[in-house]
């Protein structure tokens, strides 16, 4: 067993099925088990549950280390609850941006898309919920 795997093994931290793994490691060349070396722990970031993580074989089978797996935030920044959320800026039609920059022309103030709890009160209060 040579180093490289040793390391991918123990690095994926779901040890089922090895001689089917090995079987699929043997199948790659040295650059893509260099890339699988270089990109396991990052895979094994975004996916912390080793229950949501498919197989060692399937990894390699599927070539799951060409996957890009760096989200852009932290996880934690993604919910509404947490302090560093951002809230993500709505879809607006070109009609509305449209409307939005004639307005803004006309009287010096632009437009602010309504947010979804606006969107929701206004629903409710015309009968819509």
């Amino acid at each position: 067993m040579d180093k490289d795997f040793n390391y991918f093994w123990n690095a994926y931290r779901k040890k089922r099925g090895k001689q089917a793994t090995v079987k699929q490691w043997d199948k790659l060349d040295a650059i893509d088990r260099k890339m699988v070396v270089d990109n396991v722990s990052s895979f094994i970031k975004a996916n912390p549950d080793p229950k949501y993580r498919p197989d060692p074989e399937r990894y390699l089978k599927h070539r799951r280390f060409e996957d890009e797996t760096a989200p852009e935030k932290p996880l934690e920044a993604l919910h509404p609850s947490h302090e560093a959320y951002v809230p993500p800026e709505p879809e607006v039609s070109p009609e509305f941006d449209t409307w939005a920059r004639e307005m803004e022309d006309k009287f010096g103030v632009k437009p602010k898309y309504p947010t979804e709890e606006e969107l929701q009160k206004g629903r409710k209060e015309l009968g819509y919920d």
